[in-house]
């Protein structure tokens, strides 16, 4: 979950997203134990902290075989992950 949306949901089960050199979003692994991420969450108008490109991470989510965007949200892009 993008950092700034993350005080609008249960804390104990979410990560925060960051953002490799390449321009990929992806969960910040903290810690094996969690659970592999099935959503990522994003909102254009907040703060991108962690995310240096955010329009690249965006773009390259767009492009990802990994997820897909659902569709239905007004303020926010969701992907979830493809099993």
């Amino acid at each position: 979950m993008q950092t700034s949306l993350g005080a609008q949901f249960h804390r104990k089960d979410i990560l925060a997203i960051t953002q490799d050199v390449k321009g990929n979003c992806a969960p910040m692994q903290r810690d094996m134990s969690v659970p592999v991420s099935k959503y990522l969450v994003f909102a254009k108008s907040l703060n991108h902290y962690l995310i240096i490109d955010f329009d690249k991470c965006l773009k390259n989510m767009d492009l990802s075989k990994d997820y897909e965007i659902l569709s239905g949200y007004q303020h926010i892009k969701v992907y979830k992950k493809i099993n």
